[in-house]
């Protein structure tokens, strides 16, 4: 379970954002319940998904395969649809793309506050334009997108687990000033 765990440490970061947003929830009394909600329910949806796999692949035949998961789709057959793991992608790709959007509108919002503006659209269509140009530019290979996701993984975690911290230690230290300066 240890070597398993920096695998699925990207799928659980997410709760620094909080810190972020904070001040804008309406009922604030529900973000740290949102958080081990949504967190809860990541693992339970690996943790089925992973007894599922077990279940029907040995530990030998498991490790021939770089996506068992998928290999589980190809044999789910109906009459009317001949590849079912195309769906399940196409539905994966959905909600893959919805674990970037916040970290993309949250980079937004942030450096259209850091430079004083008040509309973040027009921000926002630059961000895009340069996300497509790059995937035009630049098409990773498979190696490639395996070293990006370990590099997102150690700076997830940096960010998830340092950030907090680094914001503790800077809110102490102004709070330390503050009382030498009243005293």
């Amino acid at each position: 379970m240890v070597q398993g765990t920096p695998t699925t440490i990207l799928s659980f970061v997410g709760f620094e954002l909080a810190f972020f947003l904070y001040p804008f929830l309406q009922k604030k009394q529900y973000a740290a319940m949102g958080i081990v909600t949504a967190n809860t329910l990541t693992m339970l949806v690996y943790l089925s998904v992973t007894i599922f796999t077990f279940g029907f692949y040995s530990p030998d035949e498991i490790a021939q395969f770089t996506w068992p998961t998928l290999g589980l789709w190809k044999i789910i057959e109906f009459r009317f649809l001949e590849r079912v793991d195309i769906l399940f992608l196409a539905s994966y790709l959905f909600i893959l793309s919805t674990t970037g959007m916040p970290y993309m509108l949250f980079t937004v919002f942030s450096t259209t506050q850091l430079l004083g503006k008040q509309d973040h659209r027009k921000h926002l269509y630059i961000f895009l334009t340069l996300i497509l140009v790059a995937a035009f530019l630049y098409t990773p290979s498979f190696n490639d997108i395996q070293n990006l996701v370990k590099l997102w993984d150690k700076v997830g975690l940096a960010v998830a687990f340092g950030f907090p911290i680094l914001l503790w230690a800077v809110t102490n230290f102004a709070r330390k000033t503050s009382k030498e300066k009243k005293a």
